[in-house]
């Protein structure tokens, strides 16, 4: 059965243009799974109106309070088998504990305008606004008889009382933990039977590619340079819309994170089809490899549609099977979630902290006030306080100043109201850097939250730096922060970016030549030195420390560009068409350039007084302090503030030769953050 489904379906089977002579296309489309779709999708039209309609009738419903800090409330449907069209709803208060089998929505809001209602309560039922999207909702996943119970957060929740949101919030993890089915909702964007036999498809050859000894990975670098295993052609008509929903919008929901990790059954409810997690899965293993393959139209659209949607499906399943393996006390912190879902969005932002709560080791009530939420401000300080109290300095690779700013925030707390900000140094929190070791991070908070003191030594004083890939291809100064580049995508195909790559990479080694003597600091040559700065000292590939023979395949690709510095005067050197005949002189190597970019795209390479080459945030100048608090995994940059003993601070760094506590034998001192 599995290899006619693979090798004798037409791969365009939903495709209304498909050639007449692929009869059973016609067959399967027009007589079974259109009638079916459309039968099912009137019947819920139809039985819908008896408890839901358009208008705002007198006498709305009111809610009651909660029995106890562990009730729920769950909304009853009862289809009357005798009166199909009858259906009666009701809000129902139960102990979590001993709830009955329910039903958990997950699902975009959309518009906050309440344009529909839903009558509760029997035998008087009384009106609840509600919203479109929730319209959608509950006419959608409703049985069309029978008797279920449903969570869904807009009318489950007294949205209108801070003390029911205050009292729900605790335990929204136990909500969807124990719910029977979560489902995940996503509107039918016109192909959603389209997508559903795609899928479908494709899990099954899934299993017909997958060999035993090889994981999700390994799969997906297998069909990358095998795309005649693919089991349908790269244009078939199901491709786009498999994309939609890999990258649809509901991904990005900060909620939808912990609503789908603790999940112990999950669907996916794509208009009026559902798709189980476990085949959603196996189809989604084809994407990336797809993407990969893909040329032409079809790949640029599925690039606007990644550049716009950060976030896919992938990503949470890949982190929900992860997350299995975790008890309470093992799971990630608060900071580190955080970190890993940067690119979730949330309608108000502190709900960037909140939803996350749920899948982290760090107790809800510490970031709970006894009146009401803490306010976004409140929420942030106290996220970079409880790192520093566990140990850790994930919070600082997205905080300082030369990061996107759009609140009043102290410089050492990231703003996460905003888009993703960028991380400095790529391996500093995963253990491969110890600069503050072995000592243990001393800090001091001031009584109004707005100071932060630390402890650690001055290392160095920047004496000049590099630019960034991105203000040469904006054409903005050196200087500027990451708040003024432009963050956008960037395709490396096109000859400005590969222009700007390279004359950075001049730039650069330039000022290694100018600056830095014959013998780097330690007794390394220079140009390893700056080699080994660029590839922060870890493989590209491993993430590993940098072993000799990688050492040696980047040095003999970057020396392609810094052998030709002897016959060039600083003039020509930074000259974007000097680079220009440089790369067609021969041939550009992906590699290098895949270092080039990495390395220097939002960062500087930077030379200290002392002679120490590093790499620092965006926006660094000359008089910068490089130093190493007690405890951290890397160098961070301060900007002093003129007439006083404070400091900005500015981002992280990665400093050649002081990363695994060289240097902590200096005399300590205490920084003031501001």
């Amino acid at each position: 059965m599995r290899s006619v489904l693979i090798h004798h379906t037409p791969h365009n089977i939903l495709d209304p243009t498909n050639k007449p002579g692929l009869w059973l296309s016609n067959i399967i489309r027009h007589f079974i799974l259109h009638p079916l779709l459309r039968r099912n999708k009137n019947r819920r039209v139809a039985q819908s109106t008896t408890f839901l309609g358009q208008g705002s009738p007198d006498m709305p419903f009111t809610y009651s309070r909660l029995q106890s800090s562990k009730s729920i409330r769950l909304l009853e449907m009862v289809v009357d088998p005798r009166r199909p069209t009858v259906v009666s709803t009701d809000l129902v208060d139960f102990e979590i504990s001993s709830a009955p089998p329910y039903e958990a929505i997950s699902y975009c809001w959309g518009a906050p305008t309440k344009t529909h209602h839903i009558l509760i309560g029997h035998p008087i039922s009384r009106p609840l606004g509600i919203t479109k999207s929730a319209f959608d909702v509950l006419r959608t996943v409703r049985l069309l008889q029978g008797t279920k119970y449903i969570w869904i957060d807009s009318i489950c929740i007294n949205q209108e009382d801070t003390s029911d949101k205050l009292q729900q919030l605790p335990i929204m993890s136990d909500i969807f933990e124990r719910a029977s089915m979560v489902t995940a909702y996503i509107p039918d964007l016109g192909d959603a039977l389209s997508a559903s036999f795609f899928v479908t498809c494709l899990a099954w050859s899934y299993l017909t590619v997958r060999e035993p000894e090889l994981d999700v990975w390994r799969v997906q670098r297998f069909l990358r340079s095998h795309p005649e295993r693919f089991p349908y052609r790269l244009d078939a008509t199901g491709w786009p819309s498999l994309t939609k929903i890999v990258h649809n919008p509901i991904w990005t929901r900060a909620w939808i994170t912990q609503e789908t990790v603790l999940a112990r059954r999950w669907r996916l409810v794509y208009g009026e089809v559902c798709i189980s997690m476990g085949v959603l899965q196996m189809a989604t293993i084809f994407v990336d490899a797809w993407d990969s393959a893909t040329t032409g139209p079809t790949k640029s659209d599925l690039d606007g549609l990644k550049e716009k949607e950060a976030t896919s499906c992938i990503d949470l399943f890949f982190y929900k099977g992860r997350f299995k393996k975790y008890n309470i006390e093992q799971r990630p912190s608060l900071a580190d979630n955080i970190l890993t879902f940067l690119s979730c969005k949330a309608t108000m932002p502190e709900d960037k902290v909140y939803a996350l709560l749920g899948i982290s080791s760090d107790s809800t009530s510490l970031f709970l006030q006894q009146k009401g939420f803490m306010t976004p401000r409140q929420l942030y300080i106290q996220v970079v306080i409880q790192a520093l109290k566990a140990g850790s300095f994930r919070t600082f690779s997205i905080s300082g100043a030369s990061h996107l700013r759009g609140m009043d925030l102290p410089s050492w707390v990231p703003d996460l109201s905003l888009d993703p900000p960028l991380t400095g140094t790529r391996a500093g929190h995963n253990g491969q850097y110890a600069a503050g070791s072995p000592l243990k991070a001393e800090y001091i908070l001031s009584l109004d939250r707005n100071e932060l003191r630390m402890r650690g030594i001055l290392l160095e004083h920047i004496q000049v730096s590099s630019s960034t890939i991105t203000a040469v291809r904006a054409g903005v100064p050196s200087e500027c922060t990451l708040s003024r580049l432009a963050l956008t995508s960037h395709d490396l195909t096109d000859p400005k970016w590969e222009l700007a790559c390279k004359a950075v990479f001049l730039e650069a080694a330039s000022l290694v030549r100018e600056y830095i003597p014959d013998i780097y600091v330690g007794g390394v040559d220079p140009f390893e030195a700056l080699c080994r700065t660029l590839l922060q000292d870890r493989c590209p590939d491993t993430s590993g420390a940098l072993d000799e023979p990688t050492l040696a395949k980047a040095m003999d690709a970057l020396s392609r560009f810094f052998a030709v510095l002897s016959s060039l005067d600083d003039t020509e050197m930074l000259n974007l068409e000097t680079a220009s005949s440089m790369g067609n002189s021969q041939e550009t190597d992906g590699d290098t350039l895949a270092v080039i970019v990495d390395a220097l795209m939002y960062q500087q390479v930077a030379i200290t007084w002392k002679g120490h080459l590093a790499l620092v945030p965006a926006g660094t100048k000359e008089g910068d302090t490089v130093c190493i608090f007690q405890g951290a995994p890397t160098p961070c940059v301060l900007r002093p503030v003129r007439g006083t003993d404070r400091y900005i601070f500015w981002g992280e760094a990665y400093v050649q030769g002081c990363m695994q506590g060289e240097a902590m034998d200096q005399e300590k001192m205490w920084f003031t953050m501001i």
